[in-house]
């Protein structure tokens, strides 16, 4: 299976043994983005734009996560991280946690999965907004290319940046040798 986003706010799920849509949901009235399927096998996770409750003022987009349960085919909740933009999300390789990272914010938020709530907000240095993440296989680091040049390696679950790389540092070191 595989999952598409689009700026109409749907998310579609391709049969990719036939090349078809097999389901399309609409969770968000505006831009999808990052559809994410849990390791398990068990949910879809999208992050999008809303007009819908709880507004941070009346008639702005709020960024939310949402889930689909792939066994039942529906919708399973969604939650309205800090984060704006939603721009890059991972699970933990046991399903048990979700990364979230906002575009145009520094700072990555971890989702406890059974509670489904945000219990870690890890703040970043760099104000420039992060680039793209990645998580390592043992669920216990994340990595985050910032859009300054920058790379921040992450401890997970503990809410503590672990090292902060410059590479536009690294890259003029070179440069000069």
């Amino acid at each position: 299976m595989l999952a598409s986003s689009s700026r109409d706010g749907t998310v579609v799920l391709w049969d990719v043994q036939t090349r078809k849509k097999s389901t399309k949901w609409q969770p968000f009235s505006a831009n999808t983005y990052c559809p994410t399927f849990s390791p398990d096998g068990k949910l879809l996770a999208a992050g999008g734009d809303t007009l819908t409750q709880p507004p941070a003022k009346p008639g702005l987009r709020n960024p939310v996560v949402k889930f689909w349960d792939l066994a039942a085919g529906k919708e399973a909740g969604g939650l309205w991280p800090t984060s704006k933009p939603i721009r890059h999300m991972v699970f933990t390789p046991d399903s048990k946690q979700l990364l979230v990272v906002g575009g145009t914010n520094y700072d990555l938020e971890v989702m406890d999965m059974v509670k489904r709530d945000f219990w870690a907000y890890l703040w970043g240095r760099k104000k420039a907004g992060i680039g793209s993440l990645a998580l390592n296989p043992d669920g216990k680091t994340a990595v985050t290319a910032n859009l300054d040049g920058t790379v921040s390696v992450w401890n997970i679950p503990r809410d503590k940046q672990k090292i902060d790389w410059d590479m536009l540092e690294e890259r003029n070191r070179k440069k000069d040798k």
